[in-house]
């Protein structure tokens, strides 16, 4: 069974774009790109400005809130925590 996890958020006040998207990519090469299981982790942004990132894992994983990282820490303060929605679903079958 594969998991897709999606995360739904808006930057926090005076985090710009490029600054989140260095902070993104160093959470990226950090924790994901070498986690048992990962099938892929693509961020995006909206219009709007809403961010979603979009984790497809080859089967359920330990959950990224277990991850205690220097740079899980900084990306998190980029975060506006109030917009912050988080979604898990499980493939059928």
């Amino acid at each position: 069974m594969a998991v897709i996890e999606i995360e739904r958020f808006r930057l926090a006040a005076g985090v710009s774009d490029e600054e989140f998207r260095r902070l993104d990519a160093a959470l990226q090469q950090w924790c994901y790109v070498a986690r048992e299981g990962l099938a892929r982790r693509t961020t995006a942004v909206g219009a709007d400005g809403e961010v979603v990132v979009v984790t497809v894992w080859h089967h359920d994983p330990t959950s990224p809130e277990e991850i205690d990282a220097p740079a899980n820490d900084e990306l998190d303060r980029a975060i506006d925590r109030s917009t912050y929605r988080r979604e898990v679903f499980r493939t059928l079958g």
